[in-house]
């Protein structure tokens, strides 16, 4: 089903007409033990949720938020990180289940530290909620994903990977939220963000996204080395533009 619904509007609209969106989410429900099941399925549901407003309502409507996060819990870890692209997908169109998601995926950072893949995924999730409502940012920040971020940032550091999509989780965290700024540059955010700059001067996404959280941030840490940090940034940015003139990123 997820194959015919790929690019199809055509046939995502017979489909789940159909019901076949609630026969996905039912076969989740029965094969909770299947890791191909869960696999297929959460990959069915990407294909129908994807740019399909009315269909991600329609999965959440039908419990498919429930069985998603079911299949994140599995020690499975290609359905784990199929599971949390879908999850970032459908929670913003489930309000209710907003808190207890965040909480979710930071305990997930937490115990999967040293899976790359799913940290960069988790950055992803979190800084996509993040522009979704300004409440999440605030969400976030208690449920210490702040510190989740820069600790996938210290554990990955040659992943640049995860390094984009950490850079673009503080900057959309720390926007028009000057609570989360300060929070951030007191944690030691800029400093990280400046090691990610050093470290992948070739990689154009990692500069691109760590300049735009040290503009959000305004490098507002107040500790001796702020004018060092100051500094360093204008070197580092000046370095960027010169080593990706062809980027127009």
């Amino acid at each position: 089903l997820g194959q015919l619904a790929f690019g199809n509007t055509q046939y995502q609209i017979k489909i789940a007409a159909s019901g076949g969106l609630k026969r996905i989410i039912t076969a989740m429900e029965r094969h909770t033990e299947e890791p191909s099941v869960q696999h297929n399925a959460c990959g069915a549901l990407l294909m129908f949720a994807t740019h399909n407003e009315h269909n991600t309502r329609e999965i959440v409507a039908a419990g498919g938020l429930e069985c998603i996060m079911a299949a994140m819990d599995m020690e499975h870890a290609v359905v784990q990180h199929l599971a949390y692209t879908v999850f970032g997908a459908l929670l913003p169109f489930a309000t209710k289940y907003m808190r207890a998601g965040i909480e979710r995926i930071v305990a997930a950072m937490a115990r999967h530290l040293g899976d790359a893949t799913l940290q960069c995924l988790a950055c992803d999730v979190l800084g996509q909620l993040a522009t979704v409502d300004s409440d999440n940012q605030v969400r976030i920040a208690e449920a210490r994903g702040l510190d989740s971020i820069l600790t996938a940032m210290d554990t990955h550091k040659k992943e640049h990977r995860v390094q984009w999509n950490a850079c673009i989780a503080l900057q959309n965290l720390a926007v028009n939220n000057k609570e989360n700024q300060v929070k951030i540059a007191a944690a030691g955010g800029p400093q990280r963000i400046i090691t990610a700059m050093v470290t992948h001067k070739n990689e154009p996404l990692v500069q691109s996204s760590a300049v735009g959280a040290l503009q959000c941030l305004a490098v507002t840490s107040k500790d001796s080395q702020q004018d060092t940090v100051a500094a360093d940034v204008v070197k580092l940015i000046v370095a960027a533009m010169e080593t990706n003139m062809g980027d127009a990123r």
